[in-house]
């Protein structure tokens, strides 16, 4: 019995190894498909054209609002998780309004009106 556990370990080491190596080989590109890539690669990057530097700059900008928007939510996040357990503050709660509202995400009437109503509520020592 053991005879044959040993001869089906045995089988199943040089199956995984046979199998080891066709995925080394599977994962190596040649030089000539390398070279392939790099040409469909060119060919799908548009040439550099002052339509396309515009085009650039404008994903740079949404980029970068998405970033903001990013870290405006990290900090709303954080301020409820805060706010979960009764630590939140006044000053906090207005600087998660004005990072909303440098993001671009308030717009300047609902940003007035959240920070009165953040200070009438601090004003009367009420729960956010």
């Amino acid at each position: 019995m053991s005879n044959s556990f040993s001869g089906v370990v045995r089988i199943l080491l040089v199956v995984i190894v046979i199998l080891v190596s066709l995925a080394k080989k599977a994962g190596k590109k040649t030089d000539a498909e390398k070279k392939k890539a790099a040409e469909r690669l060119a060919e799908a990057a548009p040439p550099l054209t002052p339509g396309n530097q515009t085009r650039r700059g404008a994903r740079r900008a949404q980029a970068a609002q998405t970033e903001l928007w990013r870290a405006a939510k990290r900090q709303q996040d954080d301020a409820a998780q805060v706010h979960s357990i009764h630590m939140d503050s006044c000053e906090s709660r207005l600087e998660s309004l004005r990072v909303l509202y440098d993001a671009g995400i308030l717009d300047r009437e609902e940003y007035a009106e959240r920070v009165a109503r953040v200070k009438q509520r601090h004003a009367q020592g009420g729960a956010y």
